[in-house]
């Protein structure tokens, strides 16, 4: 690679995204509707959709309506349910893939490991794990939150004889027919997999570190005639989606700690669970932090496997592992496998990439205690570089897809600005972005995500780093207008059009 290479007319933008997920496939779809074709996608896996392709396990599904966890512009009138399992969703993501024609841009099992913007060529290199370079004008982060699975350090994990792996390292191999099985932890993972475990397990013992609130799912198969009313009959699916959309936006009235409204949420919740819940079970399945603080999960047979004798909930948690079981410190239940459903390192945006921006400076350098961004998509001194389901955009209560269509948007009104200045570089001033993460640290302060229940949202120094502050309405009006003035633009020069309909 020759970084000293003047740009040519044919190649400009080079764009380099990294991740072929949900919000890398969105980016590369929305650039190639533009004319944009001048991209590639960087993938780790062998398949498109991210969490989808990796996380397969028994009962693996979404918590969000399917016709709400799909693109606006990618429209499906065929689910088969309200809430869409894993198999479909990976289906739905690999026909965009082929629909839009982006596989081709896709170089699948490679790994970035650093990324360096160089002052000279005001470009982005790009170093794969193999060692091989590539030059970018525009590079793009699109690994999402929620890709690398975290496993507990527990004391003689490498100890136990049989098969452990955690929920999105399914083993396919594994036959769980009258097998002692633990599961370690009762997150969303957890809630999905523990009931189909517990129709072919000798026994599943439930290693609960604290408990969570659950909702009905609610779960209904859509009929024939309503799968040709949201295709043929005009507006259907569009209404049929707008209410979807409501009635989780209606949720977030809710999420403000301290308030009536969160008071009753939670007297709700305890209804439902004990309606489901054997009374025994009750002081140790049923949460006592306010509705909200962790994400309200959705199962319609959860609760109800609790109750079955070859299930059993153990509170003190998972301690250690023995060569034959899992201890809680004070016994030892002996297993012939574990599961971890102990979810993802969430907080460590980027990770385990390497990001340089102007002068060296490393990204998290840069952050130093927290992420501070603009409207999660950049950071000062980072030029020309953008963030697809970055810090603070992560929802509680909505569908992802909807943020991250906001983002994309975003950025593409960035690159159409790009163009008609001729500008080099586009970066985000550190005014703009202390007056942004200010107003949304204040909105931030005011939710019940602050309690003390052990969310995922929140580092090791209780920053609440992955969720947006507001409903998703509001980042979408937040994202709507482009504010030219938020962003310093590199001295303009001579460069080829992007494309007339950017």
């Amino acid at each position: 690679m020759n970084n000293n290479s003047p740009r040519e007319a044919n190649s400009f933008p080079r764009i380099v995204i990294v991740g072929a997920g949900l919000s890398g496939l969105c980016m590369a779809i929305q650039l190639k509707r533009a004319g944009i074709h001048s991209f590639t996608l960087i993938e780790k896996s062998t398949e498109v959709a991210g969490t989808w392709f990796d996380n397969s396990y028994p009962g693996c599904g979404c918590d969000v309506p399917a016709m709400l966890y799909s693109f606006s512009f990618a429209k499906k009138y065929d689910w088969t349910r309200k809430y869409a399992l894993q198999p479909e969703l990976l289906d739905y993501f690999r026909q965009c893939a082929d629909r839009f024609g982006v596989r081709s841009h896709i170089r699948f099992g490679e790994v970035v490991e650093s990324a360096e913007f160089s002052e000279e060529t005001a470009q982005w290199r790009i170093k794969l794990r193999g060692g091989e370079l590539l030059a970018a004008d525009i590079f793009i982060s699109a690994v999402g939150q929620l890709s690398r699975p975290k496993i507990p350090d527990l004391p003689g994990r490498e100890t136990f004889a049989g098969p452990q792996f955690h929920t999105a390292q399914w083993d396919h191999a594994f036959d769980p027919t009258d097998r002692n099985i633990a599961v370690i932890g009762s997150g969303a993972s957890a809630i999905q997999v523990i009931p189909e475990l517990a129709k072919v397990a000798r026994h599943v013992s439930v290693f609960q570190r604290s408990p969570t609130y659950i909702a009905p799912r609610g779960d209904y198969e859509y009929s024939a005639l309503a799968k040709a009313c949201f295709r043929f009959v005009p507006g259907v699916a569009l209404l049929h989606r707008w209410k979807l959309f409501r009635t989780q936006e209606h949720l977030f009235q809710y999420y403000e700690r301290g308030t009536e409204k969160n008071l009753r949420f939670r007297t709700w919740l305890v209804m439902q669970m004990r309606e489901h819940l054997p009374k025994k079970l009750w002081r140790t399945v049923i949460p006592k932090y306010p509705a909200g603080c962790k994400r309200v999960l959705l199962s319609d047979n959860y609760l109800q496997s609790l109750g079955q004798e070859n299930v059993t909930v153990i509170p003190e948690g998972a301690a250690a592992i023995t060569s034959s079981g899992v201890s809680t410190g004070e016994k030892t239940i002996p297993v012939d496998a574990i599961v971890y459903a102990t979810g993802f390192q969430s907080t460590k945006f980027l990770a385990p990439m390497s990001i340089l921006g102007r002068n060296g400076q490393s990204l998290n350098d840069y952050w130093g205690e927290r992420p501070r961004t603009y409207l999660g998509i950049m950071v000062p001194e980072f030029p020309n570089f953008f963030m697809l389901y970055g810090p603070n955009t992560n929802l509680g209560h909505n569908s992802i897809i909807f943020m991250v269509e906001c983002q994309v948007r975003w950025i593409l009104q960035c690159l159409k600005r790009m163009r008609a200045q001729q500008s080099q570089t586009a970066e985000v001033t550190s005014e703009a972005t202390h007056q942004y993460d200010t107003l949304l640290q204040q909105k931030l302060g005011k939710l019940v995500w602050n309690e003390a229940c052990g969310n995922w949202y929140k580092d090791a120094e209780g920053h609440i780093v992955n969720n947006w502050a507001g409903a998703a309405y509001e980042y979408r009006q937040t994202t709507r207008v482009f504010d030219e003035s938020a962003l310093r633009w590199g001295v303009p020069q001579a460069i080829p059009t992007l494309v007339e309909s950017c």
